[in-house]
């Protein structure tokens, strides 16, 4: 998301070799990643020449938690750090509430936090 990011606006599409070298991630990965990502509506493909990956909507449109959601266990069923059986809201270890202020602060930075801050770096 944040290669497409990079160079939305400028009417690139890029294919799914090309974010593969980009960000040097293997190219099966990346392929099932935009998978999920253009079923989730987040991206949009074209075939053939000229073709590729492209984001489906403007970077400051998209926030990183319309990802992290797509990918991550449900965020709400985050347990504390200690976990275990040890730590529950019912009997919290000692670092409970300090924990679950860390993982809120997260959640707040990926809600509030688009794709348009990768605009900055410019395209590949």
């Amino acid at each position: 998301m944040s290669c497409l990011a990079e160079g939305h606006g400028n009417g690139v599409r890029l294919s799914a070799a090309t974010i593969s070298r980009d960000r040097d991630l293997p190219r099966p990965f990346v392929g099932k990643v935009l998978s999920t990502l253009s079923m989730a509506g987040l991206v949009t493909s074209v075939r053939g020449p000229g073709g590729g990956f492209a984001l489906a909507k403007p970077p400051d449109q998209i926030c990183l938690m319309d990802v992290v959601t797509l990918f991550e266990r449900s965020l709400g069923s985050r347990t504390c750090l200690v976990g275990g059986g040890i730590c529950s809201d019912g009997h919290p270890c000692p670092v409970h509430q300090r924990f679950g202020a860390v993982q809120q602060a997260a959640d707040d930075l990926l809600r509030e936090t688009t794709f348009a801050v990768f605009q900055s770096r410019g395209p590949i």
